[in-house]
């Protein structure tokens, strides 16, 4: 995450407008197998899924492909069944591990913060996604702000319950993103899916769409992090 996020750093520290803060994982896995995502060890996760098909920790290859025909960018099928119809698609092995991962947030939370937005890329955003939607939650629940002003999220992934299913916006709970939202998407995504159906769980009157040419990667291009930047400027200067 600190070498995707390099960019995005460099351009909100330029005039000091925001600094990130990192969270790793606790369980260990195996490495992306994506060259330009390598980084060194250790290689942590928050959540452990169950191993498909193909290529290790990721969604079996011919999903991919049934995925980018079927449900791409401009899919004529509705974003939040193409991620009901893959059954094994990203599926959390260990449910006890969502609820010790958002302790474990929580209590950075309580120690290192406040802190003001989160942002997550590929499966990280379920992590983030999943923090900001419980943490507005909770405060919504006992009448009090929450000090999260936004989120941004990088070919994300929507929220899950403690029992790992998605949340999603007309799966009846009424669950809702309500702070202002950046989703960067790449237009050849075979999993674009995801990330319409998490941006599909935000305030659509505050949430911003950043879309590039690109796949499931993070775009590096000076005027896509600039419009990131300029969303966390427009957000601190609303207050």
């Amino acid at each position: 995450m600190r070498f995707i996020t390099g960019h995005l750093r460099e351009n909100l520290l330029a005039d000091n407008t925001a600094t990130l803060y990192f969270i790793d994982g606790l369980i260990r896995c195996t490495p992306t197998q994506i060259p330009m995502y390598e980084s060194a060890p250790p290689f942590l996760r928050f959540y452990d899924y169950l191993e498909t098909k193909g290529v290790p920790d990721m969604i079996d290859e011919k999903e991919f492909v049934r995925l980018a025909a079927e449900h791409g960018f401009n899919g004529k099928i509705v974003a939040e069944d193409s991620l009901r119809n893959s059954t094994s698609f990203m599926k959390i092995k260990n449910n006890e591990a969502i609820p010790m991962a958002h302790e474990y947030i929580q209590q950075v939370m309580d120690e290192d913060g406040p802190f003001h937005g989160v942002i997550g890329a590929s499966e990280g955003s379920i992590t983030a996604a999943s923090t900001l939607m419980r943490d507005l939650e909770t405060c919504r629940k006992n009448n009090r702000k929450s000090s999260f002003r936004c989120g941004i999220f990088m070919v994300g992934f929507p929220a899950v319950d403690d029992q790992g299913r998605w949340i999603l916006c007309d799966d009846g709970s009424g669950l809702q993103i309500t702070v202002p939202t950046c989703h960067i998407i790449g237009e050849q995504d075979p999993v674009a899916c995801a990330g319409i159906a998490l941006m599909n769980t935000c305030e659509p009157k505050s949430r911003v769409l950043v879309s590039h040419e690109g796949g499931h990667l993070i775009p590096h291009e000076p005027e896509i992090m600039n419009r990131v930047g300029d969303f966390v400027r427009k957000v601190k200067a609303e207050g």
